[in-house]
């Protein structure tokens, strides 16, 4: 037993620090990587069995890297586990990991807009969601004590919007401007938001531009479009058109719907620019394809009005899958307008097979618009009878006659 024992420690014993030490060290190198390039490491690696079985041992063990990444793991791989993921995590967030403690504190945020299910959950009421957000504050606290700069930023928000916590601008802006001086974007746009509406500082217009272009420059296209508010209105900068449409036209570019509604809105006044109907529908359509309210309600208006622009790209954004477009196309159909009819009978239009289950829809709908004349629906309804596609097969003299006379008048669209 003794002779067993002195073997042990000197030869067996070191050889499992020395073993355990180094997996530490692995995944704490490993870790020493920027964040993006890391998930991406994580996300992407094909782990055989072995090493996966490698890396669950490790995490028994209690190597809080080793917890993380495989968390990561059961969170983003191809078999996700919420569960399995939230239990990781929350082991080596315990044990102070900070990267842990942010990801668990996500998770409890997250919650209320999905995340319950995941985990378990089948009801969401009121007091769970404010015990999740009591959670999640909990974790990112720590992790931001840790120096976590996600975790502040994410605490700074909590605190603006009273989740959690008491509502308190002054913390908001203590935890913004920490995440900020650390160069996280988002908490840099959000100081100067603060700035600007004097929320937690003193009202600063000067000091809220400072940070717009910083969160601008790192490609925040909220900052952009505020810039352009800024310029357009002269507040903290000297009033510059030109340095306004620059930024709205940036923010556009990338998909800000904000931005692009403005964009609409100044081409359709000609407000320091040429007026320009056609570039105005452009800029409120983009807008409205993102969900835009307001954008939408324009191209109706102007669609009503008979502008056959505005009207084209309404019926672009409901086949885009826009419902509230949908909604209003169908609206304009069901009062008469003869287009709005062929519109939604095409929604569906296959030249190839159209499926029974909308064969009936689409020939109701082109049947209203050919009744009233419009020589597109005739020779789609003929070409329905033609094929049998989810009407009787026939081919009468009147449909032979309707389709030859418009086929030579007219390409099909």
């Amino acid at each position: 037993m003794e002779v067993t024992l002195v073997i042990y420690i000197i030869f067996i014993f070191p050889c499992m620090v020395n073993f355990y030490s180094a997996v530490e060290f692995r995944y704490d190198y490993l870790n020493n990587f920027l964040d993006a390039p890391y998930q991406i490491f994580i996300r992407n690696i094909q782990m055989d069995d072995m090493e996966l079985e490698k890396l669950e041992l490790d995490a028994e063990f209690g190597c809080a890297s080793a917890q993380f990444a495989l968390g990561e793991i059961y969170e983003n791989g191809p078999e996700r586990n919420y569960q399995r993921a939230h239990d990781l995590y929350h082991n080596a967030a315990v044990n102070g990991y900070a990267d842990a403690q942010y990801r668990i504190g996500k998770m409890h945020e997250l919650w209320h807009s999905g995340m319950g299910f995941y985990l378990g959950s089948t009801v969401m009421l009121a007091d769970d969601i404010k015990r999740e957000y009591e959670q999640a504050v909990v974790w990112y606290r720590r992790a931001a004590n840790h120096g976590h700069v996600d975790a502040q930023y994410a605490l700074g928000r909590m605190y603006s919007l009273g989740q959690g916590v008491n509502q308190d601008d002054e913390q908001a802006v203590v935890w913004y401007r920490k995440a900020a001086g650390q160069g996280i974007a988002g908490a840099q746009f959000q100081l100067g938001e603060m700035y600007r509406h004097g929320r937690g500082e003193v009202q600063n217009d000067e000091q809220a531009v400072v940070w717009y272009h910083k969160a601008a420059i790192q490609g925040n296209t909220d900052a952009m479009f505020v810039l352009g508010i800024v310029y357009e209105l002269g507040q903290g900068v000297v009033q510059d058109n030109n340095q306004a449409m620059t930024w709205y036209l940036e923010a556009a570019e990338q998909g800000n719907a904000q931005a692009q509604c403005r964009l609409g809105q100044i081409y359709s006044l000609g407000h320091g620019v040429k007026q320009d109907a056609h570039e105005s529908v452009n800029w409120f359509s983009k807008a409205a394809i993102q969900g835009d309210a307001d954008a939408l309600e324009v191209i109706d208006k102007m669609a009503k009005q008979g502008d056959t622009h505005a009207f084209s790209a309404l019926c672009n954004i409901a086949k885009n899958g826009h419902k509230g477009a949908h909604e209003i196309i169908t609206k304009m159909a069901a009062q008469g307008h003869t287009e709005a009819q062929y519109v939604l009978g095409m929604m569906y239009w296959d030249n190839s097979y159209i499926p029974n289950r909308r064969a009936q829809w689409i020939f109701n709908w082109l049947l209203k618009a050919a009744n009233q004349g419009h020589v597109r629906a005739q020779l789609r309804l003929a070409e329905m009878y033609s094929r049998g596609n989810g009407v009787e097969k026939t081919m009468s003299r009147a449909f032979c006659g309707i389709a030859r006379r418009l086929s030579k008048a007219m390409p099909v669209r």
